[in-house]
């Protein structure tokens, strides 16, 4: 957890990483899902992952948590995000996820033949 924290403010990071803030989403007493939002990009992480990484535990997907749980983060994206637009990618075998970003205002801006690069603006 200090690790996460410290992180998070920008401390102890690895090489060529930056700051990244976790997030839980909680069902009663159980996390369903795991949110990452990295504080600005590198350029290596604007040509790949970008801002966002998440996941939905096994269980609780088909829900819509993953979308419920990415609008969240949209939201604390705006207050923490130098960028005007949110940078995202999904393995193109992975539509539900695909359907989860375009579902929160995201567009596809370019695709490869493994990932869709997904813009989510943030005005």
């Amino acid at each position: 957890m200090k690790k996460i924290i410290n992180n998070a403010a920008g401390k102890d990071l690895s090489p060529g990483y930056v700051p990244v803030t976790h997030y839980m989403l909680w069902e009663g007493d159980k996390i369903v899902g795991w949110f990452r939002l990295r504080h600005y990009l590198s350029s290596q992480l604007a040509s790949g992952a970008g801002h966002v990484g998440y996941s939905i535990r096994e269980g609780f997907r088909g829900r819509g948590l993953a979308a419920s749980g990415l609008g969240l983060l949209i939201r604390e994206a705006r207050k923490i995000i130098p960028e005007a637009e949110l940078y995202l990618r999904a393995l193109r075998e992975n539509s539900p996820s695909v359907k989860v970003m375009l579902k929160n205002g995201g567009y596809i801006h370019h695709e490869d033949e493994l990932y869709y690069y997904v813009r989510i603006p943030l005005n």
